[in-house]
């Protein structure tokens, strides 16, 4: 029997409550991409949120569970990707990043929170335009369920802070599903105790309140489905399962917010040690001219293109329309697919890519490049950009890894650009209300140095530029990849989609880095 292989997949673990269950074995695609994801869940009845642990320590079964799923490497609270060997990245052709991981809890405290205080009670929800409260019932304070409720819940939050402070930085928190409105059916979760729909209601969307605010605390995902799955507060009888859980069609809208997360929030998802060992491989850069002073000083080296030049590039470039390759990828860290307000892309054509290769390959502006730095470097994305007049922006906004630099090109005058070094010091060159004119480049530090763009009167318009150490073996490229700037791990990433001169061969990067 003959057999046709499927695309290779990326797990998607889900871990903690019962509502994972759903999840367990579904494969799917993300829209318009060719990546696609299986979900393994991990549920873990006896260890409910207040038990994972605390700020410095992990309940030791709780460690167990991740052992168990191959995330964190045996006897240590490390991520066991970082302590794979190449050879297995380069066999599995996957990169080696942090996986994505969904939690679930919060739900075993809600039901623990109604079997100790029963049902003779009530509380004013603040901001509560749809549930009400009883007035013949018990009144408690919303401070006291509140910080009761958080006491239950932050062991958890503090566990999944460890997790992203070594190395986990695709870690997202799920929601609470909305409460069923029938009562009786809810009851079979809590002993049989009959809470009216309100009050749990009431609860839970205190806890999603919570578990929101504690992920944008640690800068983690949260995924809330509440919105698309409730109907005047309650859960939508199309996605009700048994008064507590939601069925699969709920899990699909479950599904699409994490793929969304995993494409929108690249930040810092790249693997630091990765790019250490492609800095530390790279060939020597020998410079034909002096150390470069500026750069030692400033973490920015500046020079010039021609007019006709740069004219020649502007002229080449089409913002009309928003290209359809405007992509981001799940494994390059980079900006959101649906981009920046206000900014307009243009995919540069074959002949724009051969030319900025052409010119940064050799001579002065490969020179430039490589101020400052003591390894080859190469392009990993060439980004022609508008930038309206309202429109405004911080580099910041994303992290470059180590050894990474940015470079941008203006193609028309602008006062709107200025940098700052984060330590406070001013590049005077750029202050604010100083022309900068047409074919200036800057090349710099995104570790040192902050680019912005801010509002003005009149469009910015530049090609934005990231550079990498340059891989063994591989010769120096002009990039196109959308919204993305740099691949997670240099060593193993896809290709859809991106371009380059001279191309890459296939669509997907596999290097050795341990020969």
């Amino acid at each position: 029997m003959q057999v046709e292989l499927l695309n290779q997949v990326t797990p998607i673990h889900l871990i903690g409550e019962s509502h994972t269950v759903a999840f367990n074995n579904l494969i799917f695609k993300a829209t318009n991409s060719n990546d696609a994801f299986i979900c393994r869940s991990k549920f873990i009845p006896l260890i409910p949120a207040n038990k994972y642990g605390s700020e410095t320590s992990v309940n030791a079964d709780f460690l167990k569970a991740l052992i168990s799923e191959g995330l964190i490497a045996e006897k240590f609270m490390r991520p066991y990707y970082q302590h794979l060997i190449d050879a297995v990245a380069f066999y599995q052709s996957m990169p080696l990043i942090a996986p994505p991981i969904v939690f679930f809890f919060g739900d075993t405290e809600l039901q623990s929170f109604l079997t100790q205080f029963g049902s003779n009670f009530d509380f004013e929800l603040p901001d509560d335009s749809l549930y009400g409260m009883d007035s013949e019932k018990d009144p408690i304070p919303y401070t006291i369920i509140r910080n009761h409720l958080e006491q239950l819940i932050s062991p958890a939050i503090a566990v999944l802070r460890q997790l992203k402070n070594v190395g986990f930085t695709r870690l997202m928190v799920h929601s609470l599903p909305p409460r069923s409105i029938d009562d009786k059916a809810a009851s079979k979760w809590i002993h049989g105790i009959i809470i009216s729909s309100q009050i749990r209601s009431k609860l839970a969307v205190l806890i999603n309140r919570y578990l929101e605010s504690a992920c944008k605390d640690i800068e983690i995902g949260f995924i809330n489905t509440w919105l698309e799955t409730s109907q005047d507060g309650y859960i939508k009888s199309e996605f009700e399962l048994d008064g507590l859980h939601v069925n699969k069609r709920a899990a699909v809208i479950s599904l699409e917010k994490i793929a969304d997360y995993l494409f929108d929030h690249t930040k810092g998802i790249f693997n630091p040690m990765r790019y250490q060992k492609a800095l530390d491989q790279a060939e020597e850069y020998i410079s034909i001219i002096p150390e470069n002073t500026d750069w030692d000083h400033s973490g920015m080296a500046i020079g010039l293109l021609d007019q006709q030049t740069t004219l020649e590039l502007k002229s080449a470039l089409d913002f009309s329309e928003e290209s359809e390759a405007s992509f981001s990828r799940p494994d390059w860290t980079g900006l959101p697919s649906c981009g920046r307000d206000g900014v307009y892309i243009a995919e540069p054509s074959d002949a724009v890519l051969n030319k900025l290769e052409s010119l940064y390959s050799e001579g002065y502006l490969h020179e430039l490049m490589h101020a400052g730095s003591k390894k080859q470097l190469t392009f990993t994305n060439c980004r022609p950009v508008l930038f309206s007049p309202n429109s405004t922006y911080l580099s910041s906004l994303y992290q470059a890894p180590p050894a990474c630099r940015c470079a941008i090109l203006i193609l028309e005058d602008t006062n709107r650009i200025v940098f700052e070094r984060f330590d406070g010091k001013e590049i005077k060159l750029t202050c604010d209300n100083v022309v900068i004119e047409s074919g200036t480049i800057f090349v710099f530090d995104p570790i040192q140095v902050e680019f912005r763009i801010k509002s003005g009167d009149t469009p910015a318009l530049l090609i934005e530029m990231a550079l990498m150490p340059r891989l063994v073996d591989q010769p120096f490229r002009a990039v196109w990849a959308g919204q993305c700037n740099w691949p997670a791990d240099p060593y193993q990433h896809s290709l859809t989609r991106v371009r380059a001169c001279p191309p890459y061969e296939l669509s997907f990067f596999s290097q050795r880095c341990d020969l």
